[in-house]
């Protein structure tokens, strides 16, 4: 494939791309780095098979973009899931969420750091990964969005999202409704 085609034929896909990973992400810079990714996918893919046969040509583009994002969406939730038990295991009282007051008695955050420990056992695995999710939420997102992403990144309705939410927050002591 000669260098003008192929900077022709990414001027033609990324903006299907671009669309298929914002379709996904709902986010600008997220979008832009699934879409690259995906760019790089159709190239490495028409490089060793050559152009796909009896497809339609967009519709393709747009499937492969919406996988890599997909793809992308899976990395990142395996990222945010792992990260979920080191956020009880600091000896700073600041690496535990929802301190019970702005007092410096270090008794008080020790017996709070031992009690979210043991409530932090008593999640379910659904219940831990939202809590971690909903730590990690882009302050600027609506409450409303993040739970559709979270959604989506679970492979959950949105009302399950917000019940289990609920429970986590009710469990570790955070929210009492």
């Amino acid at each position: 494939m000669s260098d003008q085609f192929r900077s022709s034929f990414i001027e033609w896909a990324y903006p299907i791309l671009l669309r298929a990973a914002f379709f996904t992400w709902k986010e600008e810079q997220r979008s832009k780095d699934s879409a690259q990714n995906a760019v790089v996918k159709l190239l490495t893919y028409i490089d060793k098979n050559g152009w796909p046969e009896n497809k339609n040509l967009p519709a393709w583009v747009f499937q492969v973009g919406r996988n890599a994002a997909l793809q992308d969406a899976r990395k990142t939730r395996t990222d945010l899931v792992g990260k979920a038990m080191p956020l009880f295991s600091g000896d700073s009282p600041r690496d535990i969420p929802g301190p019970p007051s702005e007092s410096d008695d270090r008794e008080l955050w020790a017996t709070w750091r031992e009690q979210c420990k043991k409530n932090w056992q008593t999640l379910t695995l659904m219940e831990r990964r939202v809590f971690v999710l909903r730590l990690n939420r882009n302050p600027d997102q609506t409450v409303a969005a993040w739970t559709h992403d979270a959604a989506d990144i679970l492979k959950i309705r949105p009302n399950s999202v917000i019940t289990h939410q609920k429970a986590a927050f009710r469990k570790l002591g955070i929210w009492r409704n």
